[in-house]
């Protein structure tokens, strides 16, 4: 970490080789072992245990490609792989690795809400920001909405007012999808800068503190395994109670500002097995601007039944199935379809 102090802290490029390289840290959900070679992907996997029984080192080669992570598994549901590795192999074999479908693995997705929240502790500050659209629906050419694709850094002391200065332009206000926020956390002498992903990436960027970087990272899994925890308590199922079957749960709705013009081509984008939306399903047409969408989902294999409506999209999640379907489903229609999509009517509010 010493040597990624080197860069410049507001330095937004990329890593190359020959350059030092950044620590990264990656939360993974795992919900099964690692296998030892995932085939289908061409992706060899070897784990190695240390004296540390909740540290372990984990390996991964496809081709020339070769990344080293150090595992943190002392959460045994969200995982923490740390690497210094180049960015570019560590980025793909990660993906590799969290696609591959021998593994049932998937990336932390955080919404927008979420990483605004982090960015917001006491503690931090909220030093710049990253955005990052593609519009799903212009993907053909055919698209209905004012900015197929958006990219854009900003990095300063007022990241918030130049982010209200974009959401004040009518036709950008559904397209501001944070890529990653960066925060500052510490004080004047011990501090490090951080960059935070939608996908549960960090990056340190600067500073001198161990201690706050691994601390943002802790917060921010906490946070977004609580969340996981209280959207499967909330999730669909039956119960007896004197003699009777109950149901019990919620349904989850994600009301839209935009409009869904082409509902047919939407579907067929959603669940086409394809990352990042990773849901495999049935279409059934219940009228004309409603359909019913019976999906599995492929991180898990568990079912997830949707309803989809021009502005609304219902999830019935069953009970015992993983509450990260949603949150990947929520993210994802921030980052492809309409950044000011709502859960449950509200910016991330699930029922304790």
């Amino acid at each position: 970490m010493t040597r990624t102090f080197d860069l410049e802290p507001e330095d937004f490029m990329g890593e190359t080789r020959g350059r030092p390289r950044l620590l990264k840290t990656y939360i993974m959900e795992v919900n099964s072992e690692l296998p030892r070679e995932s085939n289908g992907t061409s992706l060899q996997i070897s784990r190695t245990e240390t004296k540390l029984p909740e540290i372990s080192v984990l390996s991964l080669i496809s081709g020339r490609k070769h990344a080293r992570f150090f595992v943190d598994t002392s959460d045994k549901r969200f995982w923490l792989l740390h690497t210094t590795d180049l960015a570019d192999n560590v980025d793909w074999l990660y993906n590799k690795l969290v696609s591959s479908p021998d593994a049932n693995l998937d990336k932390a997705w955080l919404p927008i809400e979420m990483m605004e929240s982090v960015a917001g502790l006491s503690g931090n500050s909220f030093r710049g920001f990253g955005l990052r659209y593609t519009d799903y629906s212009a993907l053909d050419g055919e698209g209905e909405g004012p900015v197929a694709e958006l990219r854009m850094h900003f990095s300063g002391s007022s990241p918030m007012d130049a982010f209200n200065a974009l959401k004040a332009e009518k036709k950008l206000r559904r397209s501001l999808s944070y890529s990653m926020v960066r925060v500052k956390r510490g004080n004047r002498s011990d501090y490090v800068i951080e960059e935070l992903d939608y996908q549960g990436r960090f990056i340190a960027k600067g500073g001198t503190s161990i201690d706050d970087y691994v601390g943002l990272i802790e917060i921010t899994r906490k946070l977004y395994r609580d969340t996981i925890e209280a959207i499967e308590r909330n999730s669909l199922g039956i119960k007896e109670v004197e003699g009777r079957t109950l149901i019990e749960g919620q349904a989850f709705d994600l009301t839209l500002e935009r409009e869904i013009l082409d509902i047919d081509s939407f579907i067929d984008q959603l669940v086409s097995s394809q990352m990042p939306f990773r849901l495999w399903g049935i279409k059934n047409k219940i009228s004309k601007n409603h359909y019913q969408v019976i999906c599995v989902d492929l991180h898990t294999g568990d079912s997830i039944d949707l309803e989809i409506s021009p502005f609304l999209i219902r999830i019935y999640l069953p009970k015992d199935s993983c509450g990260n379907t949603v949150l990947r489903l929520y993210s994802n229609l921030q980052h492809h379809f309409d950044s000011l999509i709502k859960l449950n009517g509200e910016s991330l509010q699930i029922s304790k």
